[in-house]
């Protein structure tokens, strides 16, 4: 099997890891949203703030725009189904806008120490949408009967 050829990512194996570590993710996201932080591992207490913020809506719009292109299939409405191909990936391509330009603070500043004390947190946040992008493709692969 070869990385580059994408079948070690369409194996059931690994979508099923992605999708547990999306719920670890979103799980120690709200923890750490709690009063409970300081139970957890400071690396963890310190990067996971945006985890859930990352990987929900990816996830949410990934069963979205599989249910519209799956809805354009059956009424044989070719834009509809159009529409739903392509939100999904220009919606990855914002929510990464969003994750660099929030957390590496590039919109406010283009300061490089700026950008070295929230590495962390686009790390996270680009890991969290990786994660969603394979539950999503979990999803289409178990409800949709895709490949």
């Amino acid at each position: 099997m070869t990385i580059l050829g994408g079948e070690i990512l369409n194996l059931r194996t690994t979508q099923r890891i992605s999708t547990a570590l999306v719920f670890l993710g979103v799980s120690a996201d709200l923890l750490g949203q709690s009063k409970y932080r300081d139970l957890m591992p400071k690396v963890i207490g310190e990067h996971a703030g945006n985890f859930g913020l990352s990987s929900l809506p990816v996830i949410a719009v990934g069963i979205v725009s599989s249910l519209i292109q799956e809805r354009g299939r059956i009424t044989n409405n070719h834009k509809l189904e159009s529409f739903g191909k392509n939100l999904y990936p220009y919606f990855i391509a914002f929510m990464v806008g969003i994750n660099a330009g929030v957390e590496s603070q590039i919109l406010n500043s283009l300061n490089l120490p700026l950008f070295k004390e929230n590495v962390g947190d686009f790390s996270v946040g680009l890991l969290a949408i990786a994660l969603g992008i394979l539950a999503v493709k979990r999803f289409r692969n178990t409800h949709l009967n895709r490949s």
